[in-house]
């Protein structure tokens, strides 16, 4: 990061460079200057459903502009999303076989905790908690966070379980958001719980 620096200072022309990771820059311990000022930063979530079916329609634009969606013949109920919101967003994972893409789902997070977790300077922390924490997650998606209860199930203290936390954000395997409802697993979630269409269809 520090050569790219260097090499901004002396010009600062835009499109130079497209840095791509699984790891918040930002907050990474072992990056000595994360570029501010001199970077954009562009999170790459998975596909809406609308990329995946092809369409280039808007739901978010579409509602701001006061027109909101109108789906006429689409199936309704839960049996009719539980393949889709099982399948999640990743391009790769979408184009396998449901029992493939579990194990590519299993192999991506174990690739993520083995190659990048000693890359944020976390050389100390065994990948397995990791893991562990991740698969208790996967069952309270869309839940409030109780870091005791947590720590209870996985025989840690709250800081512990609050540093994994972290950890797992900063390893994009993890997103934090405001709670408003509930909602099964989906996607990499799935196989973490151990879950599949029948448990995303009776959640």
């Amino acid at each position: 990061m520090l050569a790219v620096k260097q090499i901004l200072d002396q010009d600062p022309s835009p499109g130079q460079f497209l840095l791509t990771g699984s790891a918040d820059l930002v907050t990474a311990r072992v990056v000595a200057d994360a570029l501010p000022g001199r970077v954009e930063y562009v999170n790459l979530w998975p596909l809406s459903q609308a990329e995946v079916s092809g369409s280039l329609a808007s739901v978010v634009d579409a509602l701001f502009a006061g027109q909101p969606p109108q789906v006429t013949g689409a199936p309704k109920g839960r049996a009719a999303t539980a393949e889709l919101v099982v399948a999640g967003g990743f391009p790769d994972a979408l184009c396998r076989t449901a029992r493939q893409r579990a194990r590519d789902f299993r192999s991506y997070v174990q690739t993520v905790l083995g190659r990048d977790l000693p890359e944020i300077g976390q050389v100390r922390i065994d990948p397995s908690k990791l893991e562990q924490l991740l698969r208790v997650l996967a069952a309270r998606t869309s839940g409030l966070v109780n870091y005791s209860a947590l720590g209870r199930e996985l025989a840690l203290d709250d800081k512990t379980v609050k540093a994994h936390l972290e950890l797992l954000r900063q390893l994009f395997l993890l997103c934090r958001r405001p709670r408003r409802s509930s909602a099964p697993p989906c996607g990499a979630a799935c196989p973490a719980e151990g879950a599949g269409q029948r448990a995303a269809y009776r959640a």
